[in-house]
């Protein structure tokens, strides 16, 4: 039996989840908070492209592969992933999470961009 395969996971990325907070006032304001920082491969698939109104939106399809992870918390649909891209932050909603063998070696995260 040959070796496995070790992909390159050269892209710092963080995976942040929303928080709700309520201030003095009553007032809820919502901000995210970094749940890990790793080394992430990402993958733009490509995408398809919609009308809203006059204006083209090109709807991105990307794959982030993350080490399975064993400590901090296990990422979900309701969280995003942010890195960064040519000195901006590109933020990633994440859609949805699959596992993709048994020895969990790794998790893809299926994205789009944030609108």
């Amino acid at each position: 039996m040959g070796a496995i395969p070790v992909r390159r996971l050269s892209q710092r990325i963080r995976i942040e989840e929303r928080s709700t907070a309520v201030d003095d006032a009553g007032q809820q304001t919502q901000s995210w908070s970094v749940v890990r920082r790793c080394s992430a491969q990402i993958w733009d698939r490509g995408g398809t492209q919609t009308r809203i109104g006059n204006q083209e939106i090109a709807i991105l399809d990307t794959v982030v592969i993350i080490h399975y992870p064993r400590e901090d918390k296990f990422p979900t649909a309701e969280m995003r992933v942010v890195y960064d891209y040519f000195d901006r932050d590109r933020v990633l909603n994440i859609i949805s999470v699959q596992v993709k063998d048994a020895r969990r070696k790794e998790v893809f995260l299926i994205c789009k961009d944030e609108d």
